[in-house]
Parts: C-alpha cells; sequence; structure tokens
C-alpha cells in the first residue's frame, strides 16, 4: 500500500499511516516528540566515563537550567550545528525547546540531547 500522509500520535510516539491503525515499524528512521519530555531528552549514558552529568535540568528556570558547576550542552543530531554543543540555555515554550546559544542568539534546530555536564580533570 502506498503511503499518502503520516501523523505522528504524541502520546504513544508512534506514526500513524494514511489514518489508519497502520504504524511506521519500530526502528525506522522516523522521529516523534511529545512536547519537552526531558525525560525523552536526557540519557545518563550519553555522558562518558570522564564525564559527570547532572540529572537536574530545569526548563522552567528562565536564568539558568543547571546547576552553577555544570554547563549546559545540546545535541541536534544530524542538524546543524552538530555534535554537543554548549548554549547558554534551554527553554520550554508553547510545547517546543527554545534553545539559545552563548550570544543568547535562538537556535531553530530541534534539540535531540541536552546534559548538565561538569568535565572531570584528572591530576
Amino acid at each position: 500500500e502506498e503511503i499518502l500522509f503520516i501523523k505522528c500520535n504524541k502520546v504513544t510516539g508512534e506514526w500513524m499511516v494514511n489514518d489508519k491503525d497502520k504504524t511506521v515499524p519500530t526502528g525506522s528512521n522516523v522521529h516523534c516528540h511529545s512536547g519537552c519530555n526531558i525525560t525523552r531528552s536526557f540519557d545518563p549514558s550519553l555522558c562518558g566515563s570522564e564525564e559527570d552529568c547532572d540529572s537536574n535540568i530545569s526548563l522552567f528556570d528562565s536564568s539558568r537550567n543547571c546547576r552553577d558547576d555544570f554547563g549546559l550542552q545540546v545535541d541536534f543530531g544530524a542538524q546543524t550545528p552538530s555534535g554537543w554543543v554548549e548554549v547558554s540555555r534551554v527553554l520550554c515554550d508553547n510545547h517546543r525547546y527554545k534553545v539559545f546559544d552563548k550570544k543568547n542568539t535562538a537556535i531553530t534546530a530541534f534539540p535531540y540531547g541536552i546534559r548538565c555536564i561538569r568535565k572531570r580533570i584528572d591530576s
């Protein structure tokens, strides 16, 4: 059957195909996001052994997202900029993330990963 239409079910995270009960198979390269769900954006396994991450990330404090001794980084997946990028803040506005760079300029790419990180410096 030809796929004419797909729609994101934001509750289940599935893509419905052609308005029917068919869904895009699990493992397909299609993503569906339900608002600013930090538990989907923060994964402790994203921190390497030399890095110390904090899961206490606040999207509701407009002045800071991380504790004072941690920096905020965002991963935009395959979008530009790529890799972990240091940013000044991430806010939730109308169920969508708003990311601001170090110069406080909005970044339009969608963040797939968000972390508060303190790098360990071993002597």
